[in-house]
């Protein structure tokens, strides 16, 4: 399997796969491995960016919530328990400071979208909804998750978060500026043990790459787990012994692939 991350690792700085990424994946699904995006996005988001660059892959996204294969079937969902949603959405809205959002199987709701979540706001077939602190979804959430670019305020709130519902939920952050939390069983490692045992593709020959605390246990269970140039500090601190590549926004994913999978499959 080779496993990618989306934002800040396979998409550029513009949220989207290169002309070289999608050269190369085209030619390594089509040397017989199997490709997985594994990401924080809504499925929605990905079934379009995946179809548009032309190549099938299975998709975790949500951070693990929900697992789809490569004709977009859901083969596998975890949501948020209702008291959970609610508690935490009950919290989180009364901050000023921080924009709070709810994916859910529906789409994409929002308090407000400001800050750095705003480049994320363009073209998107994604459905959005406002929601209002007495009238938001608790049913279906794959994920909440809260932005802000007070990031010491932000942290310290996941702090309170993570200890307040300890046991139910998996807090972690995908950028230093946005905290996703899920059902306490849900990650992106799991779920990509869970794809290697139902694809009978081994981990310990599985490629994995990433720039996000949301990224350690999928980097940590994938025999080569790649960190980004451009990852969060924090990320490269937590996985002191995993090679560090090159940045985003050279499409250094794809430059990897091409020498060390297709350059060798061309040796061989």
């Amino acid at each position: 399997m080779i496993i990618s991350d989306m934002d800040g690792t396979l998409l550029n700085e513009h949220h989207l796969i290169g002309d070289y990424t999608r050269d190369v994946l085209q030619r390594v699904h089509g040397a017989g491995r199997q490709l997985v995006l594994a990401t924080g996005r809504h499925e929605v988001e990905v079934q379009a960016i995946r179809e548009h660059a032309g190549f099938p892959a299975y998709m975790v996204t949500s951070n693990g919530a929900r697992i789809a294969d490569d004709n977009n079937k859901v083969i596998y969902r975890q949501d948020l328990p209702v008291d959970v949603v609610a508690g935490l959405v009950g919290k989180m809205v009364d901050c000023e400071q921080t924009s709070v959002h709810i994916y859910t199987d529906e789409g994409w709701f929002y308090n407000r979208i400001d800050g750095p979540l705003a480049s994320f706001d363009g073209a998107s077939p994604l459905s959005r909804f406002r929601f209002t602190k007495e009238d938001f979804p608790v049913q279906g959430v794959a994920k909440v998750f809260m932005c802000s670019e007070n990031v010491e305020a932000l942290h310290a709130r996941a702090e309170e978060i993570a200890s307040e519902f300890a046991g139910q939920v998996n807090v972690t952050t995908s950028f230093p500026w946005c905290v996703e939390i899920m059902a306490a069983d849900v990650s992106k490692g799991r779920a990509i043990a869970y794809l290697s045992e139902l694809l009978n593709r081994p981990l310990t020959q599985a490629i994995a790459f990433g720039d996000g605390m949301n990224d350690a246990d999928m980097l940590s269970v994938a025999g080569k787990g790649l960190v980004m140039g451009n990852a969060d500090d924090r990320l490269k601190t937590a996985l002191p012994n995993h090679q560090i590549i090159g940045l985003n926004t050279d499409e250094a994913v794809a430059r990897y692939l091409e020498q060390h999978i297709l350059q060798q499959d061309a040796a061989v």
